[in-house]
């Protein structure tokens, strides 16, 4: 009788090994892992797993003898015992604020900047005329997408911060965890191996696909962007962000025109014509407006309430897993 083990640290997921594939399948990460406990006793299998063992680029398999060993009860509880501690002794942390917390420093947007430099259109007959056209291109180039310049920072931020808690994949939070819990069941079914006399261990044994059950799903009833209306609400009723203080900070100029054909006594009549102007620093600090409407809400509070969720949810799964694996282990060994 033979024994079949991988070593994950060697493997990086080739692939030809693969074709063996009644002892050998690809795990949730990408790496080759053995099946049915690694046993091998047909002569003409032990002789393709050898060939197996041979191909691999890595000399990641190992091929072993192996001696059948009776266990006591005794050490069949102690064996499930360890295996709970050992599950049990990873501990997830509780949500911290730099898990959630939102920085005005590192989601960049770009506003509509080129017009916001200098004087435009002397064609206005008072200083009011034209401070009121400067408004409205102001407003309709930018003030008008308050809500849409905020959604741009808020999927910045959910992408970055809050996405990763709904994800099962890879990417996901939870994946450094799951694979801590799947190296101590590796490690246990590989002392184990030579003991099993009940039922085999199924192939899925090693992996612990663990995730929150509950919001997993649910991204899209969570994505920040959808607070983008509410950033807009806010500025528009915060007296230093409103439409009248932006209003304000719009600037005129004036200038002297000869008037043609309208000579009066030999001198040509000239008409004052005014134009409204901007500095860009108005524009920076609308983009400030923005970011620290954001920052100011309670945005923070709220995901650290439905991360805290997630990652309850998570711990509760984790104990049901734990009792589940202990169990399909306790059959195994008889």
């Amino acid at each position: 009788m033979k024994s079949l083990k991988i070593d994950a640290a060697k493997c990086t997921g080739c692939g030809t090994c693969l074709a063996f594939s009644e002892y050998i399948a690809e795990g949730s990460d990408g790496k080759a892992r053995v099946k049915n406990n690694g046993k091998i006793e047909a002569q003409e299998v032990i002789a393709a797993a050898q060939e197996m063992v041979d191909l691999c680029p890595e000399q990641a398999i190992q091929l072993s003898d192996i001696q059948a060993k009776a266990l006591s009860t005794a050490e069949k509880q102690q064996i499930i015992a360890q295996l709970k501690a050992k599950l049990s002794s990873i501990k997830i942390p509780n949500i911290q604020r730099s898990d959630y917390d939102f920085d005005r420093e590192k989601y960049p947007f770009d506003i509509d900047y080129n017009y916001l430099d200098g004087t435009h259109n002397y064609k206005y007959k008072s200083s009011s005329d034209a401070r009121d056209a400067g408004w409205k291109d102001f407003k309709r180039r930018n003030y008008a997408r308050i809500e849409q310049y905020a959604m741009e920072v808020l999927s910045q931020y959910g992408t970055d911060k809050i996405a990763p808690f709904f994800d099962a994949s890879e990417q996901g939070v939870y994946t450094k965890w799951n694979k801590k819990f799947e190296a101590i069941l590796q490690e246990t079914v590989d002392s184990v191996v030579n003991s099993l006399n009940g039922s085999p261990l199924p192939d899925d044994f090693c992996t612990w696909a663990v995730f929150p059950t509950q919001y997993i799903d649910n991204f899209k009833d969570y994505n920040p962007i959808k607070w983008g209306a509410k950033v807009e609400r806010e500025m528009r009723s915060d007296s230093y962000s409103s439409e009248s203080w932006y209003k304000d900070c719009v600037d005129t100029d004036d200038m002297d025109f000869d008037e043609p054909g309208r000579i009066f006594k030999g001198t040509t009549r000239t008409v004052t014509k005014y134009c409204y102007k901007y500095d860009k620093g108005m524009g920076k600090d609308f983009k400030q407006d923005i970011l620290n409407t954001i920052y100011n809400s309670d945005i923070d509070e709220y995901y650290e309430e439905i991360l805290g969720w997630l990652i309850d949810d998570y711990r509760s799964n984790i104990e049901k897993t734990i009792e589940a694996k202990c169990k399909v282990l306790e059959e195994a060994l008889g």
